[in-house]
């Protein structure tokens, strides 16, 4: 719980620094202190800093929304790792191609190739998982180092799995 705090912060922080307006926030700032004596935190963010105080509470409610999107994610690729390892493989092998326009070439072990070119990660995915291939070869040539298909299917098949990039 507090290490998942602790990320919803950090996240928090490192968004709401992309997003304000340093220069405006000292300013107004300056400007309260030369005409005032004492400050009362609360009541100057309440008060006179409230979009700022508006921008700091979004970007809290959009960490903590991505934090609990990416624990669930795991939470799925878990429960689809273990679901691959209990069924029997329909297929000997299934080779991978991911082409650096987006597009994908499924072929197996009796050379028929599927080409997808327009298909959501999640689809193939699904349809991997379905086929319960006993070994995957994927040739990554996105030339995306974190592509999100090839790091799922690693995730998912594990040591089924020989990775070109």
């Amino acid at each position: 719980m507090l290490s998942e705090k602790q990320n919803v912060l950090s996240e928090a922080l490192n968004a709401a620094c992309c997003r304000e307006e340093r220069g405006i926030l000292e300013k107004k700032l300056a400007e309260y202190l030369s005409a005032h004596r004492t400050l009362v935190l609360e009541g100057f963010l309440r008060f006179r800093m409230q979009e700022f105080l508006m921008l700091w509470e979004l970007a809290v409610d959009q960490a903590a929304a991505k934090v609990l999107m990416q624990k669930e994610y795991g939470e799925l690729i878990e429960a689809l790792k273990r679901f691959v390892e209990g069924r029997t493989s329909r297929v000997a092998a299934i080779s991978v191609c991911i082409h650096a326009d987006g597009t994908i070439t499924l072929s197996d072990d009796n050379d028929v190739h599927i080409e997808y070119v327009d298909c959501a990660p999640d689809g193939i995915l699904n349809l991997l998982v379905n086929m319960a291939p006993g070994k995957l070869v994927v040739y990554d040539l996105s030339g995306n180092e974190k592509n999100r298909l090839t790091e799922a299917i690693l995730r998912v098949f594990g040591d089924r799995v020989k990775l070109y990039r």
